[in-house]
């Protein structure tokens, strides 16, 4: 093949290509936890206390693309809310009562995601603070990889951040007081 025909097939591949990307926007699915995944099997009986998602970026960003055909879209504020969501269905399981308002608080906010794809692998890494209300931020970060599609990678990382939230000696010991 000569170089003009090589030029023009390669022009036509991209413009085939670009025509059949698929964008979807994220929607948070719960992926249910274990309860052996989680340390504590119960927490303070009766403390209140009020878990949100923090000031985290709420524009819509590529979140992560499947061999450029799938692209993904969301905000860091969506995947913060999925995190406060589930870790509050968690913390209610543990006896501690959620309360809007109450003086004992967790915010949850991420930071960065960032993607990975391999052969049949996909990967995602969530940086995410928790801060809690007496004063302590903590910083931590968690990764899902799966030979399966983005959201259930997705709603995997967002399950393995209430975990880490949740086996985190200073989170614990906050909830325990």
């Amino acid at each position: 093949m000569n170089h003009m025909k090589k030029i023009t097939f390669i022009i036509l591949a991209v413009l085939m290509i670009s025509g059949c990307t698929e964008k979807i926007d994220f929607k948070w699915k719960e992926y249910p936890i274990k309860p052996h995944r989680i340390a504590q099997a119960s927490f303070s009986q009766g403390r209140e206390v009020n878990v949100y998602p923090g000031d985290a970026d709420r524009n819509i960003i590529l979140l992560a693309s499947s061999g450029g055909l799938r692209l993904h879209y969301g905000s860091l504020y969506d995947l913060s809310s999925a995190i406060t969501t589930q870790l509050k269905t968690e913390i209610r399981k543990r006896g501690v009562k959620l309360v809007d308002g109450a003086s004992s608080t967790i915010e949850i906010t991420v930071n960065n995601i960032s993607h990975s794809t391999g052969v049949i692998r996909f990967g995602v890494t969530l940086d995410f603070d928790v801060k809690l209300g007496n004063g302590v931020t903590i910083p931590l970060q968690v990764t899902n990889e799966s030979p399966t599609v983005f959201e259930y990678v997705m709603n995997g990382a967002v399950a393995w951040a209430v975990i880490k939230t949740l086996n985190n000696e200073q989170v614990k010991s906050y909830l325990n007081e």
